[in-house]
C-alpha cells in the first residue's frame, strides 16, 4: 500500500483517528500495530523480518548497555552486526547466489524463489536498527527498556518504504514523550503532504512518461531524446524520492513527531562534497557516522583518506544493488569527491581571478549538476550497455547536428522528438517545481508563519497544487523509485 494510494488515505485517516480517541499511553501501541499491519500486508516475509532485526537490536542493545567490560561489549556489538546484516546481504546478493548456484548445477531453469519476497524497507530499518546498537555501544545514547517504543521506533509506518534512516536520539525520543494533536502541526503536515504528493505524482510520474521509453530502448532514440531524457531523469528521481519523504514527514508531523530532513535543495550545490550534504542526508550521515570515521576519516595520511572515501562510495553504491552498474556510480562519486577537495583551494584562485563571485557560482552549480546527472546514467540504465549506448550516443553522435549537410534533417527530427506537447508541458511543470522548490517558497508556505499570518502567496501556491493533482494525480501513477532499494 503506497502513499500514493486511495487504500492508504482511507488508512491514515482511520489511524489518526484511532490514535487520538484511545488514552495517551495506549497512543505508540496504536501506532505500533498499524504499522505491522502495514508491513503484513506488503508480505509476511516483511513482517517476519522487521520483527527479528528490531527484536535482535532492541536485547542486543539492552545487554551492550548493562556491560562494563570492553572487550566483552565488543563482542556483542560485532554478534549484533552480523545478525543484522545476514538477511540484508542474502535478500541484496541473492540473485548472484542463485546464478552461481544455476551454473554450478549446468540449470537451464531460473533457480531464483526469493526473486519476489525481498522484505519492503529492509535496507533502511536495518541500518536504523545498527545505528542505535552502535550508539549504545558508543555510549552516545543509553538503552531502551521499552520494547514497544523501541519496535515504534524501527517500524513506524511513515518511513517503512524509503526512509529517512531515523535515529534513536530523534524519533525514538519523540515517541517517548506525549503524542498529542496540535493543530498547527497537522496544518503543517497537511501542506507538507500536499507539496510531497505534488512532487511524486505530478513532477515525478509526468517526467516518468518520456523517460522511460528512452531508457528502455536507448538505440532508438536521438542523442538530443537521450540528452533531454537523462536531464529529466535528475530531475524525476529527486521529486520521486524527495516527495515521499515530504509526505512522511507531513504524516508523522500530524503526530506531533518530527523526522529527519534528507533533502536540501541538492541540485543548487556547487561542489561535490556540498551534494552529499543535501542529497539523501540520513544516508550520507550514516555511512559517515559508522564508517567513514571508525576508518579515519580525513585526519589519517593522503592515501588513507582516498581508501576511505572509495570504501565509504562502493559500500554506498553496492548499497543500492549488486551490479556494475552501482559499482560504477559509486566509484565515479569517489572520484568527483576527491579530486574535487584536492583541487578546490587551485580552481577558486582561478576562477575568482577574473570572475565575480555570483557567474563562479552559477558555474560551479552547473558543472557539479553535470557530473551528478552523468553518474546517474549507470544508476538508471538497466544494463551495462544500455549505460554505455546512451553515453556513446550523447558524445559521439552529438556533434553531427552541427553538419550543415543534416541541419534540416536533424532540426526536423528535434521537432518531431523533442517539441511535442507532452515536452513542453515537462518544461513548464520543471519550471514551476524549481522555482518553487529552489526559493524555498515552499518553507514558508509549510510553516507556522503561514498558519499565523497567511498571505495571498501562499493560497495561490495551495490552488496550483491542488489543481494539478486533481487534474494529473489519476494517470501515469507510478510506484516509488527507491523502493527498490
Amino acid at each position: 500500500m503506497l502513499f500514493n494510494s486511495l487504500d492508504f488515505i482511507v488508512f491514515l485517516i482511520v489511524v489518526i483517528g484511532l490514535t487520538f480517541s484511545v488514552p495517551i499511553k495506549y497512543r505508540t501501541l496504536v501506532l505500533l500495530f498499524s504499522s505491522y499491519f502495514l508491513y503484513s500486508l506488503w508480505s509476511i516475509i516483511s513482517l517476519i523480518s522487521i520483527l527479528y532485526c528490531s527484536i535482535t537490536n532492541f536485547y542486543f542493545g539492552i545487554l551492550i548497555g548493562n556491560q562494563n567490560e570492553v572487550g566483552k561489549r565488543k563482542k556483542l556489538l560485532y554478534i549484533a552486526i552480523i545478525i543484522s546484516l545476514v538477511p540484508l546481504l542474502f535478500y541484496k546478493f541473492n540473485h548472484l547466489f542463485f546464478s552461481i548456484l544455476n551454473l554450478a548445477l549446468d540449470s537451464s531453469l531460473t533457480i531464483n524463489p526469493l526473486g519476489i519476497l525481498i522484505p519492503i524497507g529492509i535496507s533502511f530499518y536495518t541500518l536504523q536498527n545498527l545505528s542505535y546498537t552502535i550508539d549504545v555501544y558508543n555510549k552516545k545514547i543509553t538503552h531502551e527498556n521499552s520494547i514497544v517504543d523501541y519496535l515504534t521506533f524501527t517500524a513506524f509506518f511513515p518511513i517503512q518504504v524509503v526512509g529517512p534512516i531515523e535515529r534513536a536520539d530523534n524519533l525514538l525520543k519523540q515517541l517517548k514523550s506525549k503524542i498529542v494533536f496540535n493543530l498547527e502541526n497537522t496544518f503543517i503536515g497537511i501542506k507538507l503532504m500536499l507539496w510531497g504528493f505534488f512532487k511524486k505524482i505530478v513532477i515525478a510520474d509526468s517526467l516518468a512518461v518520456f523517460v522511460e521509453p528512452v531508457f528502455n530502448n536507448p538505440t532508438d532514440h536521438h542523442p538530443l531524446t537521450l540528452l533531454y531524457g537523462v536531464i529529466l531523469f535528475a530531475f524525476q528521481l529527486y521529486a520521486d524520492f524527495s516527495g515521499y519523504i515530504d509526505i512522511a514527514r507531513g504524516i508523522a508531523k500530524i503526530f506531533n513527531i518530527t523526522l529527519l530532513n534528507n533533502f536540501n535543495i541538492p541540485y543548487s550545490s556547487q561542489s561535490m562534497k556540498e551534494f552529499w550534504h543535501r542529497w539523501h542526508i540520513t544516508l550520507t550521515r550514516w555511512f559517515a557516522d559508522y564508517i567513514y570515521i571508525p576508518l579515519g576519516g580525513s585526519k589519517s595520511n593522503l592515501f588513507s583518506w582516498i581508501r576511505n572515501v572509495f570504501i565509504v562510495f562502493i559500500i554506498s553504491g553496492i548499497w543500492h544493488g549488486l551490479s556494475v552498474n552501482y559499482f560504477i556510480w559509486g566509484t565515479l562519486h569517489a572520484c568527483y569527491y576527491i579530486f574535487g577537495m584536492k583541487t578546490q583551494s587551485f580552481r577558486n584562485s582561478l576562477y575568482y581571478k577574473y570572475f565575480n563571485h555570483k557567474i563562479v557560482a552559477l558555474f560551479k552549480t552547473i558543472v557539479n549538476f553535470i557530473l551528478v546527472t552523468f553518474a546517474w546514467i549507470f544508476f538508471r540504465a538497466s544494463t551495462f550497455q544500455d549505460a554505455i549506448t546512451i553515453i556513446k550516443k550523447i558524445f559521439s553522435q552529438f556533434m553531427r547536428i552541427f553538419y550543415s549537410a543534416q541541419i534540416i534533417e536533424n532540426i526536423q527530427l528535434l521537432k518531431k522528438e523533442l517539441f511535442t506537447t507532452q515536452s513542453l508541458f515537462n518544461i513548464i511543470l520543471l519550471i514551476l517545481f524549481v522555482s518553487l522548490d529552489q526559493h524555498k517558497m515552499i518553507d514558508r508556505f509549510s510553516s507556522s508563519e503561514a498558519f499565523d499570518k497567511p498571505k495571498i502567496v501562499d493560497l495561490i501556491i495551495l490552488d496550483i497544487l491542488i489543481l494539478l493533482l486533481l487534474l494529473l494525480g489519476s494517470s501515469n501513477t507510478r510506484d516509488i523509485i527507491y523502493m527498490n532499494y
